[in-house]
C-alpha cells in the first residue's frame, strides 16, 4: 500500500496504483441499500482516515482501506444506485466482452463527477456481474476488463479520460 493511502485516507491515485488488490477487496464488500427517503436527505459520507500510530500492523491498514471501499460502495448506492442498475441491466449479459464493458462504463461515468466514485463505479459494474453470474465469473475476465478499463481511461492521479469518438 502506498504511504498516501496510509496517511491521508484512500485517494483516487491509490486506487490506480493498487487496482487489482483493491478490486478484489471491493468484490468482498457487502452491499448496503439506502431507503430513498434517507438518500435524499443524507449529507456527504465521511471517508475513514487510515493512519499509522505506533505499532499498527498491515492488517489495520487493510481494514481501513476496506472501510473506505465500503464507504465508496455505500455512496455509489445512495447517489447513483438507479443509474448503476439501469446501466448494468442494459449490458449485463455481455459485460464479459471488453467492448461492452467499456461502453457501459463510459455511459455510467458520464453521470458521475467525483473521481473516486467514478473508479468505484467501474468496480461496481464488475461486482454486479460477479454477483449475477457467479458460474461465468470464475475465469477472471470481468476483473480483467475492469482493470484494463481503469488503466486505459484514468490518469495516474485518478482523472477519468473518456473515449473520444
Amino acid at each position: 500500500m502506498s504511504s498516501a493511502m496510509v496517511n491521508q485516507g484512500l485517494q483516487p491515485a491509490d486506487i490506480i496504483n493498487n487496482v487489482e488488490e483493491l478490486l478484489q477487496k471491493y468484490l468482498q464488500v457487502p452491499k448496503k441499500t439506502y431507503p430513498r427517503a434517507i438518500a435524499l436527505s443524507a449529507g456527504p459520507i465521511k471517508y475513514h482516515q487510515v493512519e499509522l500510530q505506533g505499532e499498527r500492523d498491515t492488517g489495520d491498514i487493510i481494514d481501513g482501506v476496506t472501510e473506505n471501499l465500503r464507504t465508496i460502495a455505500d455512496e455509489l448506492e445512495r447517489d447513483y444506485g438507479s443509474e448503476i442498475d439501469n446501466t448494468f441491466h442494459q449490458h449485463d449479459s455481455n459485460l464479459n466482452q471488453y467492448g461492452t464493458f467499456r461502453l457501459a462504463a463510459e455511459n455510467l461515468l458520464s453521470n458521475i463527477q467525483t473521481p473516486i466514485l467514478q473508479l468505484g463505479a467501474v468496480f461496481e459494474l464488475c461486482k454486479r456481474y460477479t454477483s449475477a453470474y457467479p458460474a461465468f465469473s470464475g475465469d477472471g475476465i470481468i476483473e480483467q476488463n475492469a482493470v484494463r478499463y481503469i488503466r486505459d481511461h484514468f490518469t495516474p492521479d485518478g482523472t477519468w479520460k473518456p473515449e473520444r469518438n
